[in-house]
Parts: structure tokens; sequence; C-alpha cells
């Protein structure tokens, strides 16, 4: 009895199902990044006060709320959402939505009276990626299941 004998099966048209697959999986990735984008944006709120720390940021430029994106990623087919990072100007930290999910510290200029001075300032975390992935993580697992089903 041979129990190293190994088997191998071709599907019909395999390339075909494969393409498929990978089409089927596509459209269930960039489904989820723009319901999760979705959800993140609606946590960041218009109100012209800041945000008491651990809540979401409050939407007082509108930058970080319309510049949360997501992106397909072909390689590993894999999404990313998340803000963009803004930089281009010398005044701007580019890692401020950073700062804002985790917390830490940031170089701000702030004004002492008459005056401006650079400082370093601490910033408490105020969360909207991670809560928005776990608010949506059931709607983000039907979407795969529909893939697959579909």
């Amino acid at each position: 009895m041979n129990l190293g004998a190994k088997a191998r099966i071709e599907i019909a048209g395999s390339k075909n199902v494969l393409a498929k697959m990978a089409s089927a999986s596509r459209k269930a990735l960039m489904k989820q990044g723009s319901y999760l984008r979705t959800v993140a944006r609606n946590l960041i709120r218009s109100k012209p006060q800041p945000s008491a720390a651990g809540n979401p940021p409050r939407n007082v430029t509108g930058l970080l709320r319309n510049f949360i994106i997501y992106r397909y990623d072909p390689g590993p087919m894999s999404i990313v959402v998340g803000p963009a990072l803004l930089g281009g100007s010398k005044n701007r930290n580019p890692t401020v939505p950073e700062i804002l999910e985790t917390g830490g510290t940031v170089m701000a200029t702030v004004r002492r009276g008459k005056e401006w001075q650079k400082r370093r300032v601490a910033v408490a975390a105020r969360p909207y990626m991670a809560p928005a992935k776990d608010r949506s993580q059931e709607k983000l697992n039907q979407f795969w299941k529909e893939s697959l089903i579909t």
C-alpha cells in the first residue's frame, strides 16, 4: 500500500475560476473599504469646540473627515483605510491623524499673552478608526460572505 501517493485535481477552465474568485474578492474588499470609511467619517461630528479625550475628534476644518480614504492593494489583495497624509506646508504636522488616533505629543504654536511660542503639546487620544472598525466588523464579515455565495 502506497500512502505517499499524491493526487492532482485540475478544474476545467481554472483560469476563469481564479479570475472570478479574484474579482469577487476585490469587490468584497472595495465594499468593506467604502463602508469602513463611511463609518469613520460619520464618527467625526461637525462642532466648533474640541472633543473630549477618548471620543472621536471634531470636524472643525473638514480636512480629517474629508481625507479619510481607502485603497485596494492588488499585491496582497488587501484594502487600506485611513487618513491621507496632508504634508506640504511647514506648519502642518503630517502625523496629526496618527496622534489623534493614539495620543502623543506634537510641536504646536501657542499664544502666550501677546506673543506666539512653539512648544511641545500633549494630545490625548481621540480614536476614530479603531472604533469604526469595531462598530462595523459584523457588516464587514457579511460583505465577505456574500462575495463567496454569489
